[in-house]
């Protein structure tokens, strides 16, 4: 079994942030891990919904050897990719950078999660909730199973938005043997369901303004206060869906990342 401390202090080199801009404003934050001398990460996470229009990366040494952020644009970003599989399929990317910030770093060995059993402890990392602080927390794997042709892991700790494709590490292996890639909040449903509601009454109040629809009560537009209220509600509303947490996550095996065949050869310096 790993020494939680050092295996921290070991890897944190290797794993990734990415931090999404649109202008000025970070709009989104994913993980991702070094192995072989490449990048891996979620698809969805360099496949934001949320446009964006350039990427920081940065590592999880930062605080104790900080760098400038490595920036691309995201199409320089996606010309790096070597393989990828989408996110309604195994939703991982695979990435070579050449940029001299990514040498030297810890690389992660990559198993096979075939012969993991319910209830074995594992290690993973992220940058939650936009966050540039490398987080570790510990977790067991409380579930494994197949859907949709995805050999998947289900994890009792605090995953969150963000922590995705971070890296699930196995304290007894000392091997990655997922891509953490989902969170669950127990609310998913009702949020979207309100976040349906309101996003089409800002729709039909945005309609009915265009039309030169105008209404006056003692001088105020109700249509115009309306359309600004249900803006912050539905930002309020994804805000709660985001950080909404019941300690439950999922991750996707690596047998799907080592499909590939580019993890044949892995680096040999320690993880």
């Amino acid at each position: 079994m790993l020494e939680i401390p050092e295996t921290i202090s070991q890897v944190s080199s290797g794993v990734v942030c990415l931090a999404f801009f649109k202008g000025e404003e970070q709009v989104g934050t994913g993980s991702g891990f070094l192995s072989n001398e490449l990048l891996i990460t979620n698809s969805h996470v360099i496949r934001p919904r949320e446009p964006f229009d350039a990427v920081e990366i940065t590592f999880g040494d930062q605080d104790s050897n900080p760098i400038a952020p490595v920036r691309f644009l995201p199409e320089d970003l996606h010309s790096t990719i070597i393989a990828e599989s989408l996110e309604n399929e195994f939703d991982y990317a695979v990435l070579k950078i050449d940029e001299p910030e990514f040498r030297n770093r810890a690389q992660f060995k990559i198993r096979s999660a075939e012969r993991i059993k319910v209830g074995e402890q594992v290690l993973f990392f992220g940058f939650p909730f936009g966050s540039r602080h490398l987080t570790s927390h510990v977790g067991y794997i409380s579930a494994e199973f197949w859907l949709d042709s995805v050999h998947r892991l289900q994890i009792d700790g605090s995953i969150n938005p963000g922590n995705s494709g971070g890296p699930l590490l196995h304290l007894s292996l000392g091997t990655a043997i997922a891509i953490v890639t989902r969170t669950q909040t127990g609310l998913e449903k009702d949020f979207d369901e309100l976040l349906f509601a309101i996003e089409r009454n800002v729709e039909v109040l945005r309609h009915s303004r265009g039309k030169g629809i105008t209404i006056s009560m003692a001088g105020i537009d109700p249509l115009q206060s309306t359309q600004a209220t249900m803006t912050i509600l539905g930002r309020l509303a994804k805000n709660l869906k985001r950080t909404a947490n019941v300690g439950i996550g999922y991750a996707f095996c690596a047998e799907h990342i080592l499909a590939t065949g580019l993890f044949n050869k892995q680096s040999s310096r320690s993880d």
